[in-house]
Parts: structure tokens; C-alpha cells; sequence
């Protein structure tokens, strides 16, 4: 499964373009059900995300920044995500 997740703009203040996304995303052809937002930096919908794929399934982002806040909080999430996925 591809999916794709998008960290919103908050405030009506435009901090990165979310267009390309938006172009691969309509390109592909990915439905509602395959797209996952988050408007904050609690990041709640790509925890819940992360915890549904698939190994073997695809994300589309913008950028790496928009999954954690730094380079350690980044690094946590991917070898969490990581070993949860050796021991299944």
C-alpha cells in the first residue's frame, strides 16, 4: 500500500508548500483512505499511521522534517518502528 502523509500549514501561515505533494499524490491516484494529515507537531495521525503499515508499504512525504522535530526524535521513531517490525 502507498500512502501519504502531510503536515499541514497551521495558523493560515504558509511555512512550506505543500503543493508537490499534492501533485504525486493526484498523480497516483491515491484515494482519501491512503492520505494522512496532521495540522500540529504532536504528530497524533502518524503515530496512528505508523502503527497500521504494512511492511512493504510506501510513504510519500515532503520532507523528513515533517515526521519529528530533530534529528534524535527522528532517529527514536524510525528504530522503534524498526524493531517493532523484527519481532513480527
Amino acid at each position: 500500500m502507498v500512502w501519504a502523509y502531510v503536515m499541514e500549514n497551521g495558523n493560515g501561515v504558509e511555512k512550506h508548500s505543500n503543493q508537490p505533494v499534492f501533485q504525486l499524490i493526484q498523480k497516483m491516484g491515491l484515494t482519501d483512505e491512503q492520505l494522512v494529515f496532521d495540522q500540529d507537531n504532536n504528530r497524533g495521525e502518524f503515530c496512528k499511521l505508523l502503527e497500521s503499515m504494512d511492511v512493504g508499504d510506501k510513504l510519500i512525504i515532503r520532507s523528513v522534517a515533517d515526521l519529528a522535530d530533530d534529528l534524535m526524535n527522528l532517529t527514536y521513531t524510525l528504530q522503534k518502528e524498526h524493531k517493532k517490525r523484527k519481532t513480527h
